[in-house]
């Protein structure tokens, strides 16, 4: 078991906006608080409260506005160290902020032949390079895993080799999946990409 302590800062106007709001439903007002709002981050962690304090990280990902009654927030994020021994590291964070609730808890979930589907969204998440969130479904259609699927959270940084990302779970014969995945850029086009991966699972 690790505790880790520090603190996440966020500007969400002015030049130097570090949360950004890219979209709203059709015909609302354009505000942080309107229902089906999606929110793009890339927060800094510092392990102070004073904005000079020190640059440990980075809270890369997005937030939606989730509730009809008062702001209610998914956040999928990645919590990414910049900084002391986890350098290099991060942690995928999933579940709801409540602004001024404290004590809110959230989850750390932290070949050529066709076999399976990559289903899902990433969100460009940096000010600093390509720095993708994504949030995807491994969904196998051939083979002893076929009607199964793995679900995959975590940052994607093309020009990286072994990206790691975490499973979070899974269906069919990967029920209660968790686990991590590792990548490598084979292939990276304008227009076309192959990765090679690795994934690792633990699953009844």
């Amino acid at each position: 078991m690790t505790h880790l302590h520090f603190f996440f800062h966020g500007r969400f106007a002015g030049p130097n906006a570090t949360a950004v709001l890219v979209a709203v439903p059709p015909g609302t007002n354009a505000t942080f608080n309107t229902f089906g709002a999606v929110i793009v981050l890339d927060d800094p962690l510092r392990d102070g409260p004073e904005a000079s304090s020190k640059l440990i990280g980075k809270a890369q990902g997005l937030t939606a506005q989730a509730s009809q009654e008062g702001t209610y927030l998914l956040m999928v994020v990645n919590f990414v160290f910049k900084a002391g021994k986890y350098n290099g590291s991060s942690l995928a964070i999933l579940g709801r902020f409540v602004p001024d609730v404290s004590g809110t808890e959230r989850s750390i979930v932290g070949g050529s032949k066709l076999i399976g589907r990559a289903q899902g969204l990433s969100a460009q998440a940096s000010l600093d390079g390509t720095a993708l969130l994504t949030a995807i479904n491994f969904v196998f259609t051939e083979g002893k895993y076929n009607g199964s699927s793995l679900a995959i959270l975590g940052r994607f940084v093309p020009d990286v080799s072994g990206t790691e990302r975490s499973i979070v779970g899974g269906t069919g014969k990967f029920r209660m999946a968790r686990g991590y995945t590792v990548g490598n850029v084979y292939i990276w086009t304008a227009s076309y990409f192959v990765l090679e991966l690795d994934a690792y699972i633990v699953h009844y």
